[in-house]
């Protein structure tokens, strides 16, 4: 028996081909992009609790707050997008994964994980930044994968909307703290 994600199974290789076969629809890429960037929000807020620097814990909070914004805005994409089709997740009781899309959303940026009462510690604004930029990068590399799991082309062009303006969100890091992308 293997634990995996929530659920234990004697049948990895079908799990597996389970997850590699799934293909969601915009609603559910979308609602993936919003619990990343969600994920995001709490990474940065949970980084400003273990500060004593107020500056350091302004950044953070600025940077929450640019997360919990996007989060908003893909909400409201999704939101609207289901308005206008009558389109919503999709329950398969063959596909675990397709059925919980939070699953697929956990797998984005491991690098900003806060482990259970463990949140991260920066000692300055160049580690905050350097921790940010990292982050975002993985959550690019997320986003440029979630584009080989979806349905259609209209997916594909939700999903890459999304990676363009975490790319740009990602410039912007860079560019602000003066950090070199490796």
């Amino acid at each position: 028996m293997y634990w995996v994600g929530v659920l234990y199974t004697t049948d990895v290789q079908g799990y597996c081909e389970a997850v590699v076969n799934t293909q969601f629809n915009i609603f559910e890429a979308l609602e993936i992009a919003e619990r990343v960037e969600g994920d995001g929000a709490r990474f940065y807020l949970g980084v400003a609790e273990t500060t004593e620097d107020m500056e350091l814990r302004r950044e953070c909070y600025r940077l929450a707050n640019w997360k919990a914004k996007h989060s908003r805005v893909i909400a409201r994409r999704r939101r609207e997008y289901a308005a206008k089709t009558g389109e919503f997740g999709t329950f398969d009781p063959d596909n675990y994964v397709r059925s919980n899309p939070h699953v697929m959303a956990g797998l984005a940026a491991p690098s900003g994980r806060l482990g259970r009462g463990a949140a991260p510690r920066c000692s300055s604004r160049t580690d905050l930044f350097r921790r940010a930029v990292a982050r975002e990068k993985e959550t690019a590399v997320f986003y440029e994968g979630l584009k080989h799991f979806v349905r259609d082309p209209a997916t594909e062009a939700a999903v890459e909307q999304v990676l363009g303006e975490e790319k740009r969100y990602l410039h912007s890091l860079v560019d602000c703290a003066q950090v070199q992308p490796a």
